[in-house]
């Protein structure tokens, strides 16, 4: 990994993990400390590291001081996607319900593409999910 791309690591271990804790303690402004967190959580997810980057989401809310509401729309929608594929539909339903709560769509400064919204999201658990 180079200087500038200690966030973007395709596999996750002890090491990788000591890394990427020391760096991202060291990171002083929310905005990049949310962003390294949520860079490097997409990056373990789209290489089959579901779980660590699941864990890295979920501390993007609980490790950065004064999450905005944008940005804690964003955490949750990933996060409630990936309860979704999971089969953890009862935690999804809750995570993208706090994500609709947490900021509007017309409020939200950072947007996905429509289908991955938390309001579409929602829509798809509630009509797919078992009863």
């Amino acid at each position: 990994m180079g200087r500038h791309d200690w966030y973007r690591n395709r596999t996750w271990d002890a090491s990788v993990a000591a890394d990427f804790n020391a760096r991202i303690a060291r990171s002083r402004q929310p905005w990049s400390k949310w962003q390294y967190l949520t860079i490097q959580a997409g990056m373990l997810v789209g290489n089959g590291f579901v779980d660590d980057g699941l864990a890295l989401y979920r501390r993007s809310l609980t490790d950065v001081k004064d999450v905005e509401p944008s940005w804690r729309r964003v955490s949750l929608t990933h996060i409630g996607e990936i309860l979704m594929e999971q089969g953890k539909h009862a935690e999804a339903h809750v995570a993208l319900r706090d994500a609709i709560k947490a900021c509007s769509y017309k409020q939200a400064r950072i947007h996905v593409t429509d289908e991955r919204e938390p309001e579409a999201l929602l829509k798809k658990l509630t009509s797919t999910a078992p009863p």
